[in-house]
């Protein structure tokens, strides 16, 4: 074990201390290529100057083990034993791996210890249990390794890369790039070539696809390819990728069921997520988002933004607040809102089950489904409740309920308003002498009257047989009965079919009553309405009559 080096530590002095190690030291950048040497890495590697360097080149044996850590930006590699020639002569090594970060915690390149354990007998023990060891974890893994020479195509795989493809590896000797290609998809090729591409530019840090292989038996193997460019040629040209292929069948096949069960279920199933960042993304989401937003699983994979956009303005942020409520209290998530799609707007009904992951983001399993026949018929169902089936008038219940709340504003804020109470004179005479069809389309004709005589913040509703009763909103005494005088007018001058290609004409007796600080409630304004109508009719009906 080494002594602690002081803090106080001057660069002069560490790099004095590194040349007089018996251990060798390697520093290299984020493109594993070797920026700092001391002499026992140097003498341990038999290069004279490994600056500048690719790390896989000096220890090619280490080449598969990068590719792993590469898509681990934090994992470590202790003790690997490997052999090493050089020189004219081969050397037993052990060489550890640290990851070097920066203060964000991304990847910098690596520190590299080597040590020469050449002349040790229990070493070379080691070394060979050490290279079981990482054959058993491959073979665990059920994972096939390939080699790829770009330079000459040829391509070195193990045993386990052609088992999973049915063949074994001396039936596809000579393996190269060329053969890979006849085994693969078609459909395949084009995307895996537009990523090696893009590696070999240095603009992916890693090469991995998802692609098809055919087995020996004709059916496709779905695999996971994963690699890594390890060393370029003196000009710089791509040399050597290593890389591995798993079989990922079977879950591509279990997601394949998902995604059709997904299909049969109406709405969109999803994982929504929300980070501490307070950045959202979709991870997962079924192709019923189309139907639902508009939009494709690809389009909200790493951005949720286009979904809010399209939120009808009015919902968006109760959706949000309802949002954030459930990520505190990682309660249930339920909420009914409206969306936007071009030309028409849906209802939609969303139900989830948030769950807290360890990086602090909030995670929603749930499904949110269109709503909006149902809510058609909701709506259908509150207006038939409030509404009188024959006149399309408000029935007498809502009407009555109008008024108590009009009536409570008045109380609190003193604004005017006033009833008519209108009653179709001689209405039973109406119905024996025409029939009760006629009847009917006497109080259609007068529904219709207040449609078109009325105003549109003036309430007008049937409470019973032929009475009828009107609310005026800000209104006083003298406009209300002007506005009653008139309706008896057009009604009376009104003709009327009865039936039997003839007409007649009916009036109206109509009670007027203003509220006042004197009425008690709004059944006492409603009282003195009727009393009025009494009045009116008691003095030869089609007439208005004011309320005391």
């Amino acid at each position: 074990m080494h002594s602690p080096i002081p803090s106080n530590t001057s660069p002069q002095e560490l790099s004095h201390i590194l040349d007089k190690l018996g251990e060798g030291v390697l520093l290299t950048d984020a493109q594993h290529k070797v920026s700092f040497a001391n002499p026992a890495a140097c003498q341990a590697l038999g290069v004279e100057r490994p600056e500048g360097l690719a790390l896989a080149m000096l220890l090619p044996a280490i080449a598969p083990y990068l590719v792993s850590l590469a898509t681990s930006p934090q994992a470590s590699l202790a003790g690997l034993q490997v052999e090493q020639s050089g020189q004219g002569e081969t050397r037993h090594l052990k060489v550890s791996l640290e990851p070097r970060l920066d203060p964000k915690q991304s990847p910098i390149g690596f520190l590299v210890f080597i040590k020469d354990i050449s002349g040790t007998v229990q070493d070379r023990a080691e070394l060979r249990d050490q290279n079981a060891r990482l054959e058993a974890i491959i073979n665990g893994t059920r994972a096939g390794t390939w080699e790829w020479n770009v330079q000459t195509d040829q391509t070195r795989i193990n045993e386990r890369w052609a088992q999973m493809l049915g063949y074994t590896r001396a039936e596809l000797e000579p393996m190269s790039g060329e053969v890979f290609k006849t085994l693969a998809h078609p459909d395949d090729i084009v995307f895996s070539d537009e990523k090696l591409a893009l590696h070999f530019a240095g603009k992916l840090p890693f090469y991995e696809q998802i692609c098809r292989l055919r087995h020996k038996d004709g059916h496709w193997v779905w695999v996971h390819d994963r690699g890594q460019l390890t060393s370029r040629d003196s000009d710089g040209h791509p040399l050597l990728v290593t890389g591995t292929h798993i079989d990922i069948t079977e879950s591509r096949l279990a997601e394949e069921r998902l995604n059709k069960l997904a299909q049969s279920v109406p709405g969109v199933i999803y994982q929504y997520a929300l980070g501490p960042d307070g950045h959202s993304w979709f991870p997962y989401a079924s192709q019923g988002i189309r139907a639902i937003y508009g939009l494709s699983p690809q389009q909200v994979t790493s951005d949720a933004s286009l979904v809010f956009e399209r939120l009808h303005p009015d919902d968006a942020e109760a959706v949000a607040d309802s949002i954030r409520s459930s990520a505190r209290t990682l309660g249930k998530w339920h909420c009914q809102y409206r969306v936007k799609l071009d030309d028409r707007q849906i209802w939609v009904e969303g139900n989830a089950v948030p769950e807290k992951l360890e990086d602090g983001t909030i995670l929603w399993h749930g499904i949110i489904t269109d709503i909006t026949e149902r809510k058609h018929l909701e709506e259908q169902l509150r207006i038939l409740s409030i509404t009188d089936e024959l006149t399309g008038l408000f029935n007498r219940r809502h009407l009555f309920k109008v008024i108590d709340d009009t009536f409570h504003q008045f109380q609190r804020y003193q604004t005017p308003f006033s009833l008519l109470l209108i009653d179709i004179d001689h209405f039973k005479a109406i119905n024996d002498g025409h029939g009760h069809p006629v009847g009917d389309e006497v109080l259609k004709v007068l529904a219709a009257l207040f449609g078109q005589s009325l105003r549109r913040t003036d309430v007008a509703g049937r409470i019973g047989g032929e009475e009828f009763l009107v609310l005026l909103t800000g209104t006083e005494a003298k406009g209300a009965a002007q506005a009653a005088q008139q309706l008896c007018q057009q009604f009376a001058a009104m003709a009327l079919d009865d039936g039997r290609q003839g007409q007649f004409s009916a009036t109206l007796s109509i009670g007027v009553a203003t509220v006042s600080a004197d009425d008690k409630d709004p059944t006492a304004l409603v009282k003195r309405a009727d009393q009025a109508v009494y009045q009116a009719k008691r003095h030869g009906r089609n007439q208005v009559w004011t309320a005391d």
